[in-house]
């Protein structure tokens, strides 16, 4: 599969705040905050970030990675469901939510609280998974997506997408679609892979069919998986203005 970009390591997120115009003045939420990366990344722009995730075995990795940053002092952590959030409407001006929603079933709702809690003029960007429109790599991909992680529920098309956004009145202001080019090792660490469960997904990459290596763009060095691109979106919106009366 052709993308218009690949993205690696953390350039999508260089684009989220190329997008967001991160200040001083702003408080942020990182939901799923997962190993802490976005965290990482937007604290030194912000006035303090609020790293959220509704497993607190997460958090605790999370605080522990965060932690080592010694000049990040405006970091809070919070156990959060993202269909649920504990923060009250307007809470916040930004808010960033990286990989891992397709942990969720209800996008519908899941906007609806993004949307609660961001004040108004609030500014949002989501970055994931992206469903492959191609039947076949849309199923291997899920296969090996629940091999990794069994919380796992199922990616999202485009479409899905912008359908949960358009259920609140969020103002939709760019969609990108690209390629995430992944590290293999480092896809099958964040899950605490066992190293048994680590050569069953190698040997899911080695064994497929050339179409599924293509359209993933399988790099191998040495008969073993080095990386992939996998499909991803990013949605940037904001909260509409305070009406005037």
């Amino acid at each position: 599969m052709e993308h218009e970009r690949i993205l690696n390591n953390l350039e999508d997120l260089d684009e989220a705040r190329r997008l967001l115009q991160p200040d001083e003045s702003d408080l942020m939420l990182d939901l799923a905050c997962g190993a802490g990366e976005t965290t990482i990344f937007f604290a030194p722009h912000v006035k303090s970030v609020i790293a959220a995730d509704m497993s607190m075995e997460a958090l605790k990795k999370a605080q522990a990675v965060i932690s080592e940053q010694k000049e990040l002092l405006n970091v809070a952590y919070r156990e959060a469901d993202v269909q649920d959030l504990p923060f009250p409407a307007g809470a916040f001006s930004l808010l960033c939510r990286r990989g891992e929603f397709h942990h969720f079933t209800d996008l519908d709702r899941a906007f609806r609280e993004f949307f609660r809690v961001l004040r108004w003029q609030g500014r949002m960007c989501i970055i994931d998974t992206l469903r492959p429109e191609d039947p076949e790599a849309a199923t291997f991909i899920e296969t090996l997506h629940h091999l990794r992680d069994p919380a796992h529920t199922r990616a999202y098309s485009r479409e899905e997408w912008l359908a949960g956004a358009e259920t609140t009145e969020f103002i939709v202001h760019s969609v990108m679609t690209f390629g995430k080019r992944r590290d293999f090792r480092k896809w099958c660490r964040t899950t605490d892979l066992s190293s048994a469960t680590t050569a069953k997904l190698q040997n899911a990459f080695l064994d497929a069919d050339q179409k599924i290596k293509d359209f993933f763009q399988l790099e191998v060095f040495a008969g073993e998986v080095e990386s992939f691109v996998e499909p991803a979106i990013l949605i940037f919106a904001s909260h509409p203005a305070k009406p005037v009366r």
